[in-house]
């Protein structure tokens, strides 16, 4: 969990991603067994995948490719969506 936090404070000095997102990852790592983890990860990143298809349409569509980069990709909703999903599953096993 602790390695989830500093890595993301990385990222998030980097620009990479938001401080709300770390957190968040962190605070479902508390909750989901590792054995777990893999399957997580791999639903939030086709969940996030999805969203980002949906805002590269979205941008194509509005023929505005800036609009996108100054407000980025809320990834907030995939590492819910993920999350919670890990701990529906968590608690099933």
């Amino acid at each position: 969990m602790a390695a989830v936090l500093v890595f993301g404070f990385i990222l998030f000095a980097l620009r990479v991603i938001a401080a709300g997102d770390i957190k968040l990852l962190t605070a479902y790592c508390a909750a989901i067994p590792f054995s777990l983890l893999p399957t997580v990860l791999m639903l939030m990143a086709l969940s996030g995948g999805v969203i980002a298809a949906c805002y590269i349409t979205r941008t194509a569509i509005d023929k505005r490719p800036e609009r996108l980069k100054q407000q980025g990709l809320p990834y907030g909703i995939p590492i819910a969506f993920a999350g919670y999903s890990g701990v529906i599953l968590a608690t099933l096993i």
